[in-house]
């Protein structure tokens, strides 16, 4: 569980972005973010503190009420977002972060 998450942010998203958490494409294979609430595409994020813990769980099922999932996917976006936010715990809150090639979280400098 960690405290800590990815969200958009308007210097690096444009200033019209909404503000959301960002998940990895359990959708799909896209190598980019996706909005938890819009399924926006987003090159970019910033690591944020939550003020709530969060696990796979927790994520998986904000994520799959905006868009449902079958079964074996679910299966699969669930240790995707396992390791996803094991990543997240060794970030520092205002880091920028992007997918890398191998889907892991890759730190931008700023």
């Amino acid at each position: 569980m960690t405290k800590k998450f990815i969200q958009t942010n308007k210097s690096m998203n444009g200033p019209g972005v909404k503000k959301e958490f960002l998940i990895p494409d359990i959708y799909g294979d896209s190598k980019c973010f996706i909005g938890i609430d819009t399924n926006n595409r987003y090159e970019f994020g910033l690591i944020v503190y939550t003020g709530a813990e969060l696990d796979e769980e927790i994520v998986l099922a904000r994520a799959i009420e905006k868009k449902s999932i079958g079964f074996f996917q679910r299966k699969n976006a669930k240790k995707r977002l396992k390791i996803y936010l094991a990543e997240i715990k060794s970030l520092k809150i205002d880091d920028t972060v992007r997918l890398s090639e191998s889907i892991g979280l890759e730190k931008v400098k700023k």
